[in-house]
């Protein structure tokens, strides 16, 4: 059990650029721009924001809002960095020899890909997961600012805040959980690509496919109405991980945010059958990808 939590730390410091520093310098240029509105408050700006949040349809769920869609905001972050990890971790270690090194050790090659899959389906959404919880309190010290600047317009008091902000920083959590099982076949798909053509996968991955379903469109060349299958799953994997996304805003921005509501509403609307073939064809690619690094160092 050690070697294989010493893999997972190994693959954290390896990527820590792009899930803790990259992250923090973002946060802190937030916070420079935050604090220099605030400081500095010219009249133009404040202007502007009375304008714009004067018209505001729901004035009583500022932080709620705010704080949502930096949670939105965090989840997209992560599914980039997680995709272009993928892209490299495969296939990092072959770049300075690391890969023997690791070999020497009685871990298999489907384990050390397991490593990392656990690493980029645990460490690294938890590492994101701190900096949403302080976007949550950032959120609120916004909320509050624009409050004092737009009369009419309240924020949460601090009670309302910390009820609010755990709820949400639970429901955050299960979304962002949702949203590692609906588009791990897209990191296993470029991950394996990346053990075979290294630095090239990232462009592969949308070239295979597209190829693909030219293959498949001359193949039924004669069918009316063609529709790829292909092109099909690949559309429904990236827009429709909830059946109903309006439903979803609908229980996000409402009077007192509650946890237990929307969490039920997405494992509701979650499509668990097409998870499930996802995580088959993602468990296919990975051992796919073992299969390839054992077969090639044994070679």
């Amino acid at each position: 059990m050690k070697p294989y939590i010493a893999l997972v730390k190994r693959e954290f410091l390896e990527h820590r650029g792009a899930f803790l520093i990259a992250p923090a310098v973002i946060t802190l240029i937030i916070i420079t721009v935050f604090a220099s509105a605030i400081l500095l408050g010219h009249s133009e700006i404040e202007s502007e924001i009375r304008a714009e949040f004067t018209t505001m349809d729901s004035k009583a769920t500022l932080f709620t809002a705010f704080y949502g869609i930096s949670i939105v905001l965090w989840t997209i972050y992560l599914m980039i960095a997680l995709f272009f990890y993928y892209a490299d971790s495969f296939s990092a270690d072959r770049k300075n020899n690391g890969l023997l090194f690791w070999k020497s050790m009685p871990q298999s090659d489907l384990k050390i890909l397991g490593s990392k899959v656990l690493a980029g389906g645990t460490v690294f959404p938890l590492a994101i997961g701190v900096w949403i919880l302080i976007a949550g309190v950032m959120a609120y010290l916004f909320s509050i600012w624009i409050s004092s600047l737009v009369p009419g317009v309240s924020t949460a008091d601090p009670i309302s805040f910390v009820s609010t902000y755990i709820q949400m920083s639970i429901s955050a959590a299960v979304m962002v959980l949702l949203a590692l099982l609906w588009y791990a076949p897209f990191f296993a798909w470029v991950a394996l690509l990346s053990t075979v053509f290294k630095r090239w996968s990232i462009p592969l991955a949308f070239v295979v496919p597209g190829l693909l379903v030219l293959a498949e469109r001359i193949f039924y060349f004669s069918v009316d109405n063609f529709e790829s299958r292909i092109g099909n799953f690949i559309s429904y994997r990236l827009e429709s991980m909830f059946a109903n996304e309006n439903l979803l805003e609908e229980t996000v921005i409402q009077e007192g945010f509650n946890a237990a509501t929307f969490i039920f509403t997405m494992l509701n609307q979650y499509n668990w059958f097409h998870m499930f073939i996802g995580l088959a064809i993602t468990a296919g690619f990975v051992y796919g990808a073992s299969e390839y690094r054992r077969r090639l160092i044994e070679a």
